[in-house]
């Protein structure tokens, strides 16, 4: 698979994927393999540099689909059963997928109609992620990271 081109935002340098796998991702806007140019508006900017954040990898596999990685918990590194991360610069009606990865557990609260919650400049308050939203949310093995379930959109 090709490497992905990541950048920190704010140093504006590229950065490998060795630096991603240490801690939480840092304004690191990512564009597809090979681009070099200018990042323009829909290069989604990842964030977890905060507290509660743990977001610790993301691969680029379309312009409308990550693979996402969540670091482990603090206290228990087997675990991984939480995301905390923010997006930024995207498009006015930009629609994407986020395959969370490596969750440590297929049956969990999520399986039981649990639903994780989202907050924009749109949705000024928590709401709680759903089909009416237009946004769908899946669990990933990680065993197939790196293969698109959506590249027919």
């Amino acid at each position: 698979m090709e490497e992905n081109t990541v950048r920190d935002v704010e140093a504006g340098s590229e950065t490998g994927e060795e630096d991603a796998l240490v801690g939480n991702i840092n304004k690191l806007m990512v564009t597809p393999p090979g681009y070099a140019g200018i990042p323009r508006k829909g290069h989604l900017v990842f964030d977890a540099c905060f507290e509660s954040g743990n977001l610790g990898h993301v691969d680029y596999i379309s312009d409308f689909e990550f693979d996402l990685f969540i670091r482990p918990d603090t206290c228990n590194p087997r675990f991984r059963l939480w995301f905390n991360f923010t997006v930024e610069n995207v498009r006015e009606t930009q629609r994407v997928v986020f395959n969370f990865v490596n969750f440590s557990k297929t049956k969990s609260l999520y399986r039981d109609g649990m639903s994780p919650v989202v907050k924009s400049t749109s949705r000024p308050k928590w709401c709680l992620v759903s089909w009416g939203f237009g946004i769908v949310w899946c669990w990933k093995p990680q065993s197939l990271a790196g293969l698109s379930k959506a590249g027919h959109l």
